[in-house]
This record gives structure tokens, C-alpha cells and sequence, in this order.
């Protein structure tokens, strides 16, 4: 049962989630390098020492955009994923990683990717990056199952599923915005993850 929140709790949840509107707001008419920490302010109607309650600085606001995204993706192979055919889940999974991209600001996204490629070993030092982890757990529970092969390590082929999608993420904020719609890329995808399935193991 989801503990109930007291009054502070709730006002506490309520600015950070205002923050985080006014960034995605903002960041789609100015810009995320134009806007300033002031701007936020004025457009949430609260001090500057409150902000800095919440982010130490503007490049706080993409790590808890990392953080988030991982938490999302880990609910999602928790509520969705554990118990499904470890290639149907892949398959899924990807699926749903193109949904949660398109769905994102995309100029936001953009700047979260470029900072991220410069961050990723401090922040995931603090914070795991728990999509790598479910791509992992899911490959593994596949091999115990016998559901996906075991002449290559759940490691290797875990990174190469994790390269494939970091690849797909690049071409959609570099020049493709289209890319998580195009059937095309979907159905190649989806013929690289049945190459993880036992059947295609050169030991069987």
C-alpha cells in the first residue's frame, strides 16, 4: 500500500513537479542553454534558494531526467516484462523505448543526450543506469529458461542490444526524427532480437 503523503510531502512533490513543467515548457521556446536558472524562477513563481532546494544546477535538471527515465523503464519491466518470453519482452521493450522518446520535449531530449555522453560515468557511478540492467536481467532469465543462447555471454549480447538502442537514440536526435515510427527500423530490430533466440545458437 503507497504511503499517504503528508501536507509538506505534497508541497514538496508539487514544486519539483512545477520545476520540471516550466523546464519542459521553456525549453521548447527558448531553448535549454538560453534559459536560466532565473527564468525557471519567475515562470514557477518561486526564489532562486528554492531552487537550489531541489537542483544544484541547471545540469541537475538532466540528471533527474536520467534518474526518472531510469525509474521508468525499471517499472516498466517489473509491471510488464518479468514473467513475459524473455525475446517478447525485448522485442516489447524496444517498442515501448521508441514510444517513450518520441513522447518526450524533443530539444530537451537532445540536450539530455549530448550532456549525458559527457556525465554518464559520474552520474551512473551514483545512480546505475537500470535500462542496461533490465536489457541484462532479461537476457539472463532467458538463458536459465533456455530461451535465448548460451554460446555468447548474457554481457555480450546484452551490450549489443544496449549499442542498438543507444545507436537508434542518436539517429533520432541528430537527423531522423521520424525514426521511431519508420516500420522498417522496427522489423530489423526485431529480426536482430530473434538472432538472440536459442534456435540461432551454433551450438544447438
Amino acid at each position: 500500500m503507497e504511503k499517504k503523503l503528508n501536507m509538506r510531502q505534497i508541497q514538496h512533490k508539487a514544486t519539483l513537479e512545477a520545476i520540471r513543467s516550466a523546464v519542459d515548457k521553456m525549453v521548447d521556446s527558448v531553448g535549454f542553454d538560453a534559459m536560466t536558472i532565473r527564468d525557471i524562477c519567475k515562470e514557477v513563481n518561486i526564489t532562486i534558494g528554492t531552487f537550489y532546494h531541489y537542483f544544484s544546477s541547471k545540469n541537475e535538471l538532466l540528471k533527474d531526467r536520467y534518474i526518472r527515465s531510469n525509474e521508468h523503464f525499471q517499472t516498466f519491466y517489473e509491471e510488464n516484462l518479468v514473467s513475459m518470453d524473455e525475446l517478447e519482452a525485448l522485442r516489447l521493450f524496444f517498442d515501448h523505448y521508441f514510444e517513450y522518446s518520441s513522447t518526450r520535449v524533443y530539444q530537451l531530449y537532445k540536450r539530455f543526450m549530448q550532456v549525458r555522453i559527457d556525465e554518464y560515468e559520474k552520474w551512473s557511478a551514483t545512480d546505475p543506469d537500470l535500462i542496461r540492467g533490465v536489457i541484462l536481467q532479461i537476457i539472463q532469465n532467458g538463458q536459465k529458461h533456455g530461451r535465448i543462447r548460451t554460446d555468447r555471454s548474457a554481457e555480450d549480447m546484452a551490450e549489443f542490444v544496449n549499442i542498438v538502442l543507444q545507436g537508434f537514440t542518436t539517429t533520432y536526435v541528430t537527423y531522423d526524427r521520424e525514426a521511431p515510427k519508420r516500420n522498417g527500423i522496427k522489423e530489423i530490430i526485431k529480426e536482430c532480437i530473434d538472432s538472440l533466440g536459442a534456435g540461432s545458437s551454433k551450438e544447438q
